[in-house]
C-alpha cells in the first residue's frame, strides 16, 4: 500500500475521532472562538425555591442570550435549558438564590464564544412565588410573561413585560422597561435611572421617582408621577400629572 493511502486513511480516522469526541454543536476556531447555536431541545431541571436570582456569562458575543420568566402553577420552580448548553452551563441554588452560570470561556478565558440563538431563548425560568427580585446583566435580554406579584429589577438592563399584572416594580439601577400585551403596573418605584415605554394596549398607574437621575417616559402611558426633592431630569413627550412629596 502506498505512503500517501496510509496517510489518507490515518487523517479519515483522525476526522472520525475528533467528531466523536468533540461535543455536538460547539465549535472552536483558530482565531479563538466558540460558535454555538441553540437547538430546538430543551431540558427542564427543577430547583429549591428562590427568591433572587441572576444570570453570568463570560466573554460572550453574537446574539444577546434571551432569558424568558414565566408564572407557574407548581410549587416548585424549575429551569428549561437550551440543550446546547448542557455542558457549559450551571445550575445551583444557595440560600434564596439562584445562579446560572454559561460557560462560553475555557478555564484560562483563551477562547471566547459566539452565540447563535436561532431566535430561541437560552432559558426558561418557571417561578411560583409572586415576589422576586432579578439581577439584570446589560449582555442579556429578559423577557416576564404572564408575572404577576412584585418584582425588583437590580442592575443595568432591558426588561420586557408581556401579559403581565404587577402591584409593584421596583427598580434599582439604569434600567429600561417595555411594556405590552396588556401589561398593568400599579406602582413602579425607581431609585436611579429609569425609562418605560408601553404599547396602547399597558399602563402603569404610579411611578416614584426616589433620588432618580433621569426618567424617561417619551412612549409611556401612565397615571401619575411622584417626584422627591431630587433633581431629577424628567423627559416627557404628553403633559402629565406631578405630584410633589
Amino acid at each position: 500500500m502506498k505512503k500517501s493511502t496510509y496517510i489518507l486513511i490515518g487523517f479519515i480516522a483522525f476526522l472520525a475521532l475528533a467528531a466523536f469526541i468533540a461535543p455536538p454543536l460547539l465549535f472552536k476556531k483558530s482565531d479563538n472562538n466558540y460558535f454555538l447555536t441553540n437547538s430546538e431541545k430543551y431540558t427542564t431541571t427543577a430547583t429549591a425555591p428562590f427568591s433572587y436570582m441572576a444570570i453570568e456569562s463570560k466573554w460572550l458575543a453574537g446574539d444577546k442570550p434571551e432569558i424568558i420568566l414565566k408564572m407557574t402553577a407548581d410549587s416548585v420552580p424549575s429551569v428549561e435549558l437550551n440543550d446546547t448548553w448542557k455542558e457549559f452551563s450551571e445550575i445551583s441554588v444557595k440560600g434564596d438564590s439562584l445562579l446560572i452560570q454559561l460557560k462560553a470561556t475555557d478555564e484560562n478565558e483563551s477562547y471566547f464564544g459566539r452565540l447563535d440563538s436561532k431566535g430561541m431563548p437560552v432559558a426558561v425560568i418557571n417561578i411560583p412565588a409572586d415576589s422576586l427580585c432579578i439581577k439584570l446583566n446589560r449582555d442579556h435580554d429578559y423577557v416576564f410573561e404572564g408575572i404577576n406579584g412584585r418584582v425588583a429589577l437590580k442592575g443595568d438592563g432591558k426588561a420586557e413585560f408581556k401579559k403581565s399584572s404587577l402591584r409593584a416594580l421596583t427598580i434599582y439601577g439604569n434600567v429600561f422597561v417595555s411594556l405590552a400585551d396588556s401589561t398593568t403596573i400599579s406602582s413602579v418605584v425607581a431609585k436611579d435611572r429609569f425609562e418605560l415605554a408601553t404599547d396602547s394596549t399597558s399602563c402603569v398607574d404610579d411611578i416614584y421617582l426616589q433620588m432618580v437621575k433621569s426618567a424617561k417616559l417619551q412612549k409611556a402611558n401612565f397615571k401619575q408621577i411622584h417626584l422627591d426633592d431630587y433633581e431629577t431630569e424628567l423627559s416627557l413627550n404628553t403633559p402629565a400629572t406631578i405630584i410633589k412629596e
